[in-house]
């Protein structure tokens, strides 16, 4: 199982640091740079917030969960708790000819 699946909040964290990253680039290329320890400390940091989040949602996956739908929203009609993904579209999203 991969780490994205068991915290899937962690896509949020991964993003904002790129972006944090990608702003600090930029910034470089105009003579300001970011102190590489606040750039570290960020990032531990929104990675801390991305696994604490997940977890306080509890939308952590169960490994032994094979197709990732919650037992408790089968009824909820969508797509039972499928976080991020396109099988929360299931069939309305394919094209027909």
């Amino acid at each position: 199982m991969e780490k994205v699946e068991l915290f899937p909040d962690l896509n949020y964290s991964v993003a904002v640091v790129l972006m944090l990253v990608g702003t600090d680039m930029c910034c470089g290329v105009l003579g300001f740079d970011f102190p590489p320890g606040a750039l570290a400390g960020a990032m531990g940091v929104l990675f801390a917030f991305g696994i604490l989040s997940s977890v306080l949602r509890g939308t952590n996956r169960d490994p032994e969960d094979s197709d990732g739908r919650d037992p408790e929203r089968e009824d909820a009609g969508d797509g039972g708790g499928v976080y991020g993904s396109s099988a929360a579209v299931g069939d309305a999203g394919a094209l027909s000819p």
